[in-house]
């Protein structure tokens, strides 16, 4: 905790390594909350903590939410459960889902829809 120069690397460090442009299928719940949700939080300390940042995280979470979309494309709109990163839906992925884990995803969603100013993640 304080420890701004650890912060400021790491945020270095992501925007120079992470690509969500792999093929591997992932929890929407555990990827919104931990992922998503990570970058949201971490873009709102950057701003107050790194001289040089102008909002470089959130195009990241852009192409992360982006990714998450087709989960949601359901007669509920509650999402699958699981989505690929690269490809979707998962074949035979199925629609039983809860309600908890549709209701979970608004906050992260809400935010970044508020800072695109693009009401498709809300």
């Amino acid at each position: 905790i304080g420890d701004t120069a650890a912060f400021e690397a790491a945020v270095s460090r992501i925007l120079a390594e992470v690509s969500f442009d792999v093929d591997v299928n992932v929890s929407v719940f555990e990827t919104n909350i931990r992922a998503l949700g990570g970058l949201l939080a971490a873009h709102f300390l950057a701003e107050a903590l790194i001289p040089w940042y102008t909002d470089q995280l959130i195009p990241l979470a852009k192409d992360l939410a982006d990714r998450l979309l087709p989960a949601f494309d359901t007669k509920t709109g509650v999402p699958y459960g699981t989505v690929n990163l690269r490809r979707g839906v998962p074949k035979g992925e199925t629609v039983i889902t809860s309600a908890a884990g549709g209701g979970t995803v608004m906050l992260e969603f809400t935010v970044l829809s508020r800072l695109l100013g693009d009401d498709r993640y809300e």
